[in-house]
């Protein structure tokens, strides 16, 4: 169970990692693409995402302790920017990449609410040891 639980939050991650080296090394071109999009502060922004998807993605894929937050995090960078490079109400060629990412924030949804309990958990031990 504990390999299977892994490589699913491995598959995951992938897609965030993979989209997280575009923005890196292709830094320029995506503040560019963002900001046609009518995003204030682009470069700003990208950063952001960059920040959302590494630190996310990291502990998701470690799934100890953090978990939970990073899903969170995956969750709301994917809510973001769906509907703003995927706004198929004006361009319906990208309906599915819209679905897609809906189906994407489902399963991470799936895996904060089950890593919750146990992030929860560990949060009340660290809040009795300090009080």
């Amino acid at each position: 169970m504990k390999n299977s639980l892994f490589f699913a939050r491995l598959l995951v991650v992938v897609l965030f990692y993979f989209s997280l080296y575009g923005k890196i090394v292709h830094f320029d071109a995506q503040v560019a693409l963002t900001a046609t999009k009518g995003v204030p502060f682009a470069n700003i922004a990208i950063i952001l995402a960059i920040l959302f998807e590494s630190v996310g993605g990291t502990l998701l894929l470690i799934g100890k302790k953090g978990a939970s937050i990073g899903a969170l995090l995956l969750i709301l960078f994917t809510a973001i920017v769906t509907p703003i490079f995927f706004d198929f109400w004006n361009n319906p060629k990208v309906i599915n990449n819209f679905m897609s990412n809906i189906a994407i924030i489902g399963g991470l949804l799936f895996m904060f609410f089950y890593y919750l309990e146990d992030d929860l958990k560990y949060l009340k031990k660290i809040i009795r040891k300090k009080a």
